[in-house]
């Protein structure tokens, strides 16, 4: 489906709100990651509705067509949207409203726009086409009051380490909240996970290849004689991906358990206490899982000593100091180095949960 090219209608005509409500209503849910699609102007744009009724719009075109647009939970782009009929998958942005109270008639008002603006029978590139109606997709802009997408790819990536611990406590003898006690990412001043001596920084990524960002020169540096590792995986976010970072907070909240298998409460009050101190609000779920989910993890998580990473270091500059004109320094880091083995990992994992954890 072309993103660039504009049809030509003859006499056009918009529709009204209420036929464009009509037209969207008609539309059967989606189902199993396959969107029922109406054409809304030629190939340009397409009307649907999620797997709970609520109206989508897509508008064909590679990422890059769209320029610079909002980054917000209700305007997501995926690589391959899966139409019915058809069958052929097509790259689209994908904009919805998660207002409970009046998300499908806001989208019936931003199909309106879309659709006057494009029987006009001009060519509009699709950048042009977001600019030009930007003023009314300020109305998908109310999630500001969740996390952004480089924060839950943080806090899935701490999950997915905390099962792992979850599981090897259970496996040890140990109860919960020893894992619990480790995990500190919720404290922007602490490392991710610590214990006395040792240090693990969390990094997660949706490219192909292990690259992370560094927030600074000194984030990776050990101090007080502590031994540091980077616990790195990647995994992408699409808007047809069911699981959404509720469905890992879920599992991760399932494996905090007495030994008899019920639920450890006092260790789960610990849990939603990290959670809301990360910035999750349980209160504020359904709008996590209105907007887009997770793909499978396609880099396993893997353990690195940082001291093997070639990574930038104040001894990379002249004198053991950046530039004076230089205030902070970030990087993308390449992890080229050697993996630990799933012994070595277990084994620092262990060290890990036994040693004293450290206080808040």
């Amino acid at each position: 489906m072309s993103a660039e090219s504009s049809p030509r209608r003859g006499a056009s005509h918009v529709s009204t709100i209420e036929e464009l409500v009509t037209k969207f209503t008609g539309l059967p849910a989606a189902q199993g990651g396959r969107w029922n699609v109406v054409p809304l102007v030629g190939n340009r744009a397409f009307l649907s509705r999620d797997d709970a009724g609520r109206f989508a719009i897509f508008v064909a075109g590679d990422e890059e067509s769209f320029g610079t647009y909002p980054k917000i939970l209700s305007i997501q782009h995926a690589a391959a949207i899966v139409p019915v009929p058809g069958g052929t998958p097509f790259p689209a942005l994908r904009l919805m409203s998660s207002n409970a109270a009046h998300g499908n008639r806001i989208m019936a008002h931003i199909a309106y726009e879309f659709e006057r603006r494009l029987s006009s029978g001009a060519t509009v590139s699709n950048a042009a086409l977001i600019g030009e109606i930007s003023w009314i997709l300020e109305l998908l802009t109310d999630q500001d009051t969740i996390l952004g997408e480089e924060h839950q790819l943080g806090l899935l990536g701490e999950l997915v380490l905390l099962r792992r611990l979850l599981s090897l406590a259970r496996e040890l003898g140990l109860p919960p909240f020893e894992a619990l006690a480790r995990w500190w990412g919720h404290d922007k001043a602490k490392r991710d996970y610590a214990a006395k001596g040792l240090a693990i920084e969390v990094k997660t990524t949706s490219k192909a290849v292990r690259e992370h960002y560094v927030r600074s020169i000194s984030q990776l540096d050990a101090q007080d004689g502590e031994e540091v590792f980077v616990w790195s995986l990647g995994i992408r976010r699409d808007p047809t991906a069911p699981r959404k970072l509720t469905s890992f907070i879920a599992d991760a909240s399932g494996m905090i358990v007495r030994a008899d298998g019920s639920p450890d409460v006092d260790a789960i009050r610990s849990f939603d206490a990290g959670l809301r101190a990360y910035g999750y609000d349980p209160d504020k779920a359904k709008l996590y899982d209105a907007g887009p989910g997770f793909l499978n993890i396609h880099l396993p998580p893997r353990l690195f000593r940082e001291r093997e990473l070639d990574r930038v270091r104040l001894t990379s500059f002249k004198g053991d100091q950046p530039p004076s004109m230089v205030n902070e320094v970030m990087y993308m880091l390449e992890m080229r180095a050697n993996e630990l083995t799933p012994a070595e990992e277990r084994s620092v994992l262990v060290q890990l949960l036994r040693s004293p954890a450290t206080t808040g």
